[in-house]
């Protein structure tokens, strides 16, 4: 047996509060935990220095799985350096819309002075068919992108065409 989908993805952050907000207000997660990480199982789990203390949130979209863990941390002076591209390390977070379009939200986020990194991006990916894409930066900088996927039926229906020619 294999591993199962991802449960959660921790993110250090400059700003509990700040992050908080761009999650919960914005993307509209829900707070689903709240807790401190400080004990010394975690610090050496972790490898963490010793008083290191670590407030967290985990926030999800739908249980069970798939939630955004963030912490901020009290010994890490905060830093703007995210990762992107071609660096290691995590740079983009993905979230497939379904209530709303790309168009909705980008108005939601640019009222709360978010801006994309550019226009929204329409392609068709073979054997699948055709999404849309944008980018934004949560507080930290990380990329968030979201994504309009095809229906089931959509992917089906190019599927079917793919095995025709």
């Amino acid at each position: 047996m294999g591993v199962s989908p991802i449960h959660h993805v921790s993110i250090s952050v400059a700003s509990l509060e700040k992050s908080i907000y761009f999650y919960r207000d914005l993307l509209k997660m829900k707070v689903t935990l709240e807790a401190e990480v400080s004990d010394d199982a975690h610090i050496e789990y972790l490898r963490l220095e010793a008083g290191t203390v670590g407030k967290v949130a985990m926030l999800q979209v739908g249980p069970p799985m798939g939630a955004v863990q963030l912490i901020e941390w009290t010994n890490k002076k905060p830093q703007r350096s995210p990762n992107r591209p071609g660096n290691p390390g995590v740079f983009l977070l993905a979230f497939e819309l379904k209530d709303e379009s790309i168009n909705e939200l980008l108005v939601r986020l640019k009222a709360h002075g978010i801006q994309p990194w550019s226009a929204i991006v329409s392609s068709v990916i073979p054997n699948y068919g055709p999404i849309r894409t944008v980018v934004v930066e949560d507080p930290d900088g990380i990329m968030i992108e979201f994504l309009e996927l095809p229906t089931q039926e959509t992917i089906a229906l190019h599927r079917t065409k793919s095995k025709q020619q």
